[in-house]
């Protein structure tokens, strides 16, 4: 077990479905579709211990995952073809989510 997800095992499992279902998922939609939006309507962080990349988040794992996704796709920043909604109600939660997709969006 990863020590990000020590005490946490059912994110664990819900992450690694998301690592495993994203990509294909992605890739069906857009061979049929022009766009894709990803919306993650409870965002969090919560109790991520992976401060600098969220790998141990969904935001960190969709983000990462769909960028690949657009690389591979030769998807351009200037025509934005996959989006995400990232939703949070918590106003200290959705300032680290800002934070975090501030910085993701700069890289």
């Amino acid at each position: 077990m990863n020590d990000f997800y020590r005490d946490r095992e059912q994110s664990q499992a819900k992450h690694e479905i998301l690592r495993r279902y994203l990509t294909p998922f992605a890739n069906k939609i857009l061979h049929a579709w022009p766009s894709i939006d990803f919306i993650d309507g409870f965002a969090g962080p919560w109790e991520n211990r992976d401060e600098d990349g969220f790998s141990d988040t969904s935001i960190g794992i969709a983000l990462e995952t769909l960028s690949r996704v657009a690389e591979q796709r030769g998807h351009s920043p200037n025509a934005p073809q996959i989006r995400c909604i990232f939703n949070e109600a918590s106003p200290p939660a959705f300032r680290r989510l800002e934070a975090f997709a501030e910085r993701a969006v700069t890289q």
